[in-house]
This record gives C-alpha cells, structure tokens and sequence, in this order.
C-alpha cells in the first residue's frame, strides 16, 4: 500500500467500524474516535511516555533450525523477500520494548531488528520457539534480565515442554516496573473452563503462576506489565482472569475485536497491573496491519499483527521534570 494508507479504528465487540484517519499502516483499537500517531515519538519515556509491542512472529526460523528442533512440517517457509518484509514492519513499530513470540534463536530477532539499537532478553534455555524481549537503546531505559518463569514451560503430561516466561526489569527515566513476556498454552481459547480439555488444565495451571508471580511484584511494590501471546480470548468474568485482579489490573485489549483476526476478540495481550495498572495512555492501543503488501500476499509473515499501547510516564519522572531549571 502506498503513502496514502489508510488507518482504521479497531471493531469494538459488536464489530463495527468506529472511523479512519490518515496514517501509516497500523489500526487503533479504541472506544471512540480517536487521533493517533503512528509515527515515532521524539523524547525520552521520562517525557512521552513508554511505547510497549507484542508480536507473535509465527516459527520465525531459519530452515536449518527448523530441522536441528524438528519444528512442524507445516510451519512458514520463508523466502528472502518474505524476512525483507518481516523487517519492513519490524521497522514501523516506533517501540522502546518489544515482545516477541516464536522466535528460534538470536539471529531471527537480528534479521528483524537492528542489532546497534536494541538490547536482546531470551530465555535462559531456548527450544525451537521462544519469547524474547527487546529494549530500545538510548532512550533513557535501563534493563535487566531476572530470572525466567520456568513454571510457565513445565509440561508433565505432554510430549514437549512449553514456553517460560522471560523477564525483564526496565528502570531509568521512565522509572521502574517489569516486563513479563509470555507464550501460553494454544486450545482452550473460550471463555467457558473445561476441565476435560488437557489444554485448558495446562492454561488453567499457567495463570495460576502468572497470579503468583503477579502477588510477588505486588508484595515488593512493583508494578508490571504481562505482554504477549495467551491464546485466551481474555474478557473481565474470565475464571482464568480472575487471580491475576487480587490486586490493581488494567487488560488493555477488554471490551475490543481484533481486525487481523476478522473480528475476533484478541488472544494477544498487553496487560498492566500494580502501580503500572493506571499508566495506561487512554485510546494508545494500536494493531498494525500488513497494509503495505497487496492483499492475499502476505502469507509469509504472521498468522498475528503487532499489537501496541503505550504507557504514561511516571508521576516521579515527570515530577522530577517539573522541578527541574528550564
């Protein structure tokens, strides 16, 4: 699509077309009309705010790696121009963190990313397909690895272990709170829990740890942001939600549909809770379409669209900002 694209507002729940603006090729997932910018932000996080993307890049992997993991037949067989395009979106996501899923090792992140700007997090012990969290460099942010939720890839009773969750601690100007990034356990995506469904046991069992892990940040004071893939069509009055709202939460994508899956309500997520759960930006989120290839050709991309928000800076950067001489 060319330089006259079109942005359109996300479907709320009951679907419909809420309006269009002029922009690059991303869609606002919004309540209402909206003005947006899908352009990057000049500043610091201590004086905008923090951008924050997840993207599930869909077996993102080189052929060799494809066979070395015995990844599925079925998976993307990527051409040259398909990893081109993969970088072309890559480079429209004007993010300070980025949140991938199934992503093969460090070098798939490296064909998608410029490796001078960003700092790279994986798990500590990879497979085939991993989340991986990317910082932007020089914008003031601050991260740190911790430890992995290794909880989060125990899979006793499959044939295959699953995806821990990677954790990052982010502090500097935009002052600090954590990012979880996480791929959870595909088949139980219905809002109604099914005991006799073994994915949805191993799901129910996930958002048990992320409600753990989540009472942990709380009891030291941190905020937090969970961000990736959950393969849960979340909505307030999920069981599986409700551990994780002992305490101050904000599910961004609540209440909206997602255009890259027809109208469907989202399984990729961003979701705030402790003192990051009112820093949110109202009407930030943001799902970037692949408008820029004709329609029908963007096969070998992803199966999901980056889905983004961005989130407000913090009282005490900003008060700092205040007190601070002209």
């Amino acid at each position: 699509m060319g330089p006259g694209k079109v942005k359109k507002s996300l479907h709320k729940r009951q679907y419909g077309l809420i309006g269009a603006v002029l922009a690059l090729a991303t869609v606002a997932v919004a309540t209402g009309p909206f003005t947006a910018s899908a352009v990057a932000v000049p500043g610091r996080p201590d004086e905008r705010g923090v951008k924050i993307a997840t993207w599930n890049v869909d077996w993102l992997a080189t052929p060799g790696e494809a066979q070395a993991y015995h990844l599925p037949d079925d998976i993307p067989h990527r051409t040259q121009h398909d990893w081109e395009r993969l970088r072309h979106y890559a480079s429209k996501l004007h993010a300070d963190i980025v949140v991938l899923e199934e992503v093969g090792s460090a070098a798939d992140v490296w064909a998608l990313f410029n490796q001078g700007e960003w700092w790279l997090f994986m798990p500590r012990h990879t497979t085939g397909q991993n989340v991986a969290i990317l910082v932007r460099r020089g914008v003031g942010l601050q991260p740190q690895q911790l430890g992995d939720v290794e909880a989060l890839g125990r899979n006793p009773e499959g044939t295959h272990p699953l995806r821990p969750g990677v954790v990052v601690q982010v502090g500097g100007m935009a002052g600090g709170f954590t990012v979880l990034g996480v791929h959870l356990k595909a088949g139980c995506p219905g809002s109604v829990r099914t005991r006799s469904n073994k994915a949805c046991a191993v799901l129910e069992r996930q958002f048990r740890v992320l409600a753990q892990w989540a009472l942990g940040q709380q009891a030291q004071g941190q905020g937090w942001v969970m961000a990736g893939d959950f393969n849960r069509r979340l909505a307030w009055g999920d069981p599986l939600l409700a551990p994780l709202a002992a305490g101050p939460l904000k599910l961004t994508t609540a209440g909206m549909a997602s255009p890259c899956r027809q109208g469907e309500r989202f399984i990729d997520h961003i979701i705030l809770g402790g003192a990051m759960a009112g820093r949110l930006k109202p009407g930030s989120q943001r799902v970037m379409l692949y408008r820029d290839d004709p329609p029908g050709a963007a096969g070998g991309l992803s199966d999901h669209c980056p889905l983004s928000a961005k989130l407000l800076p913090a009282p005490a950067a900003l008060a700092g900002l205040e007190a601070t001489p002209p």
